[in-house]
Formats: C-alpha cells, structure tokens, sequence
C-alpha cells in the first residue's frame, strides 16, 4: 500500500464545539461508520464526496427534455385554438388542457431551475486533492471495519470534492515536498526502532488537537508545517534574487548578462506559476519588477 500525506496548513477554529469534539478520539468510537464518521470530521479535508457530475448532467437532461416536450405541446394546443379570444386573454381562455399544461410547465420549469442552481454550486465546489482521497483509503483498508464496496467512492478521484476544505495560505507544492520529507524521515526513524510499521494513514492537524491516537497516523502540526513552509520559500525567493546578481557580477560580457537576466527571470515567473495562485496579469508584473532589478545591477556594474 503507497504512503499517502493528508495535507492541511490551517489551523481549526476554536470554537467551543470543535473542543468538545476532540474530548473523544477517532478510537473511542464504535468500529464502522461511527469511527469513519469520527475521522472524517476530526479535520475539514476529510469531507470528501462524490459530485456525481455524470448523473447530475444526466438529470438535468431529463429534465430539459420534458420541459421541451411540454413546451411543443403547448405550441401544438396554441396552433389547433379554434376561438382565437382564448389566446389573445388569459382571463377569457376557457381552455383546459391549456390551463393544465402550463400548470404541468410551471411544475417542471421550477425543478429544472432548481436543479440547475444545484448544479451550479455542487459544480463550483473546489476538487479535492487526490492526497486526501488516498488517506481516507488507506485507513479505511488498514481499519477493515467499513463495507469495501462503500467505499468505492473514493476512487472517483475527478468526481470527488472537499466540501469543507480549509483555504491554505501556502503554496502546495513546497507543503507537500516538505511533508514527504517529514514522513520519509518518520519511516527511517521507525524502522530504527522496535515497532513494527504499518502503513500509515497521515494528515496534517492543528497543534492543539489530536483526533487520534494510532500512531499509523501521522500528525503534522499545521502551525509549524506552515512557518517551515514560508521560510523556505523565503530562502528561495533570496536565491532568486541574489544568485543572478552574483552571477551577472562576476560576467563581464553584456550578452552573456542578458543571457543570464533572461533564465532567471523564466526561472522566476514558472516558479511563482507553480508555487501560487497568481493571475497572468500578476505573474507580468512580478516577472517584470524582477526583471527590472536585475537590469539595474547589469547597468550599474
């Protein structure tokens, strides 16, 4: 079974129900749902399920389909009315197959449009990291408590949302490279030691809590996951900025300079691309700002 990492680097809310749901761990619940239930709320990241988008789509095409049904029998009704008084006034319109089929279109018009609404905030709903999917399976096969087959959902992994995600302030790449770190060392470690290693199923939690005693589960306390973060992007950002510069400092053929402004500043935006959530419009700005500098250097050098 392939190690998995739950990532999470913001802290849980302190909110009096959050507390008093950690006075009793994931293992103090019965085994079945009651405990699977206890894991997915001991952390937001943990509520993944299934958007069901093909079935969604499928509904609403059923929907649509009756609803243009409807709407040419209405068409057909209009075009047979012998006495045009009934369709030039609804008051007048003594016609009731016209009045029982727009009542059946008022009907269908208000699921369709409440199925589309929905639609349209289950399929805005952030996916869920394919991380999280493999922890939650992960314990789910190491626990052997919950029906297989029920859980089959969580290898739908483009149909799966994060209904309760936290939003993370630090970049995911540099979070998951870091975690992996913390686990590979954790595994070395354990293997040192007279314990007998299981697969782990491992999330990142808030310092203060601890939903869990199984020591299978990693728990990485998000506050200091996040400065660990934040100063390594801190380093990196230095050696973006001052490397070139002792580079160029040490050129003193102008193309070469150039040569030398140009990757760097590729290095930079592809970087600030993948590490965050910048628009286009932020990564020129920032591209050129740090483009700029450097090209002050070269000229007063």
């Amino acid at each position: 079974m392939a190690t998995s990492i739950l990532p999470v680097t913001a802290d849980q809310h302190n909110t009096p129900s959050h507390s008093v749901m950690h006075t009793m761990q994931v293992e103090d619940y019965p085994a079945g749902y009651p405990r699977y239930a206890a894991l997915i709320s001991s952390h937001p990241d943990f509520h993944v399920f299934r958007r069901f988008s093909a079935v969604r789509a499928r509904l609403l095409l059923y929907k649509q389909d009756r609803l243009t049904v409807l709407e040419q029998q209405l068409a057909d009704l209009d075009k047979k009315e012998k006495r045009e008084l009934f369709r030039a006034s609804f008051r007048m319109d003594e016609n009731k197959d016209r009045r029982r089929l727009m009542g059946e279109i008022d009907n269908a018009l208000s699921e369709y449009d409440d199925l589309m609404s929905r639609n349209e905030k289950a399929l805005s709903m952030k996916s869920t990291s394919a991380r999280h999917a493999t922890s939650l399976k992960n314990w789910v096969k190491d626990d052997k408590n919950v029906f297989r087959d029920e859980t089959t959902y969580l290898d739908y992994h483009s149909d799966l949302v994060a209904v309760g995600a936290l939003t993370h302030d630090v970049p995911g790449v540099l979070q998951y490279f870091l975690e992996d770190i913390i686990i590979w060392v954790t595994k070395v470690l354990r293997k040192m030691l007279p314990v007998g290693p299981k697969q782990p199923t491992t999330t990142s939690t808030p310092d203060s809590s601890t939903p869990s005693r199984n020591p299978d589960i990693h728990l990485l306390p998000a506050r200091a996951l996040r400065n660990m973060v934040n100063c390594l992007l801190t380093v990196l950002l230095i050696l973006l900025l001052f490397v070139p510069v002792m580079t160029v400092m040490r050129i003193a053929n102008l193309e070469q300079r150039l040569a030398v402004i140009m990757v760097a500043s590729a290095v930079f935006v592809i970087l600030l691309s993948v590490l965050g959530k910048a628009k286009t419009a932020d990564l020129f700005v920032a591209g050129a700002t740090y483009s700029a500098v450097l090209v002050v250097f070269v000229t007063q050098s």
